[in-house]
């Protein structure tokens, strides 16, 4: 696929980004911002891809920036690229942090679920920093040096699993009380920091479909209402420590939209950009593109918007993640980042 204007933002920031968290790109116009002295910028503005007139849309512009374990951010390279960012119209920096977990257990149906409890599958207390996740001191500098840029900071912790095609979204714990006090507790050693920091927005969890809230095979009335009280505490032992603004990112899809009950407690709703805008093994084209977006944003976008109206949720809407990598077929599988044998397309 070819676009230029998300080409433009991936290398103003100066590097291939894991996910170019976009945040309202539908905002128009990104000049503004002046970089430092020497610093190359944007050859131009990033035109609008995305619109939208809503007034509960947040005014965040910005990219994602994964942070990794043994990388120095306290150094000339790392505030050139994100002095680069701002001058692309950036307002904010999402700082991404991966925590992770052993493994994804079976659902309780399965006719692997005894096995996998007694093998220790859904070992909770294993969620925690990974040999990816960065040090204090790292997360700190990082901090420091997007706001030295001019820059807001969402700190962005993701629990990933260690598994082979494994996805938090498929993260379906035994033992619900047991994974969220391990979770929680990591939540709040990192909130901590980003109150310390003076972080401006902090993330709680993106694309957790199975323990959201969201419906799952098996799954009761009394379990959801147990995860709405298990996420109610959660949030309450964050707030305790964190004065900013707290985030929830949903799956792209809408599979999370209808059952999040604790959008009452957020600041900001998002969700992810990673709608196909075409349709496997067909050419690339502008009208079917448009046409895809159009119906995500009908089918996805409005009834989020209806969500958070229903819950009498305060709760701003975020475009959380948005991105298409410069290969040939991003447009059919945008979310797809282990595709490491798509050909570079150059003028994408």
């Amino acid at each position: 696929m070819r676009n230029r204007r998300l080409t433009v933002l991936t290398t103003a920031v100066g590097a291939a980004l894991p996910a170019a968290g976009l945040t309202a790109l539908a905002a128009a116009g990104v000049t503004g911002a002046q970089p430092a002295p020497g610093v190359r910028t944007a050859a131009a503005a990033v035109r609008p891809l995305v619109t939208t007139s809503s007034p509960q849309w947040a005014g965040i512009r910005g990219s994602s920036i994964q942070l990794f374990k043994g990388t120095r951010y306290d150094t000339p390279v790392f505030s050139t690229a994100l002095y680069n960012l701002r001058a692309t119209g950036a307002n904010a920096v999402s700082l991404v942090v991966q925590i992770g977990q052993q493994t994804i257990p079976s659902d309780t149906r399965s006719k692997n679920y005894k096995r996998d409890l007694r093998s220790g599958f859904d070992d909770s207390s294993s969620v925690g920093a990974n040999k990816l996740t960065p040090v204090t001191s790292e997360l700190r500098h990082a901090i420091v040096a997007a706001h030295n840029a001019g820059l807001k900071v969402m700190l962005d912790v993701h629990v990933e699993t260690l598994i082979k095609n494994g996805w938090r979204g498929r993260i379906q714990p035994l033992d619900l009380p047991h994974w969220f006090a391990a979770y929680q507790k990591q939540l709040t050693n990192y909130a901590t920091l980003a109150q310390q920091t003076h972080v401006e927005y902090f993330e709680l969890g993106t694309e957790l479909c199975q323990i959201s809230g969201a419906p799952a095979t098996g799954r009761t009335k009394a379990r959801s209402q147990q995860l709405e009280q298990l996420w109610e505490t959660l949030i309450i032992h964050v707030r305790n420590v964190y004065k900013g603004k707290l985030v929830y990112i949903a799956q792209w899809d809408g599979r999370e939209n209808a059952n999040v009950h604790f959008l009452k407690y957020l600041d900001y709703f998002g969700i992810g950009g990673y709608k196909p805008l075409t349709a496997p093994d067909t050419p690339y084209s502008q009208s079917q593109a448009l046409a895809a977006l159009a119906s995500w944003d009908r089918t996805v976008v409005k009834p989020l918007l209806n969500l958070v109206r229903q819950q009498h949720s305060r709760a701003q809407l975020l475009l959380g993640e948005f991105g298409y990598r410069s290969i040939a077929g991003a447009d059919r599988s945008p979310s797809d980042y282990t595709n490491t044998t798509g050909t570079y397309d150059p003028g994408g």
